[in-house]
């Protein structure tokens, strides 16, 4: 069930870059930022972005700390990354507009976060994912998303990027699960 969330969420957020390249290519046709809102383009990247953020959090939830994190150590980093993630994005959306923020057209920012970024929400949602990636401690979560992970090597000594087989071993917390 997890590899099967993790392909559809990475479906998904594939999806959504897919649809941010052709919007770039095809700016006549694009489709973010939205004509308008209300349109089936608003709706449809909304629901896509949505689902595969919804899908992210689900797979941590799920390979809850396999890697096996003290909690001393991730909660407060991830905990301080979301929270200030999220303090810091509606700030940005308080100085750009919900309007705007949500693909409207909208006049040029450029003070408050905007004097340092021109695009501070971004930077904002890559620190709450990664808080999120650090606060579930998930192989997964922290993955590229492709279905490959960080095993040990045959060796013990190192680790290799490689596709895990259904062996027992938990990945990076180091033995396999014999007893031992």
């Amino acid at each position: 069930m997890l590899l099967s969330l993790l392909i559809l969420t990475a479906v998904l957020l594939c999806g959504v870059l897919a649809i941010l390249a052709y919007s770039i290519v095809r700016p006549s046709k694009r489709i973010w930022p939205p004509p308008a809102q209300q349109t089936w383009q608003y709706y449809f990247v909304w629901l896509l972005t949505l689902l595969s953020f919804g899908g992210f959090i689900v797979v941590g939830l799920l390979d809850w700390n396999s890697l096996g994190w003290a909690a001393i150590v991730r909660w407060p980093i991830g905990v301080l990354l979301i929270v200030g993630g999220n303090v810091l994005a509606w700030v940005g959306v308080r100085q750009l507009s919900l309007k705007t923020t949500s693909g409207s057209k909208g006049p040029l920012v450029t003070d408050g976060l905007y004097r340092y970024s021109r695009n501070p929400q971004y930077l904002e949602d890559i620190a709450i994912v990664g808080g999120w990636a650090v606060l579930s401690a998930s192989v997964w979560a922290i993955s590229d998303d492709t279905g490959w992970r960080f095993c040990p090597s045959q060796d013990g000594d190192s680790l290799k990027r490689m596709s895990c087989p259904n062996d027992g071993n938990d990945g990076l917390r180091g033995e396999a699960q014999s007893g031992q």
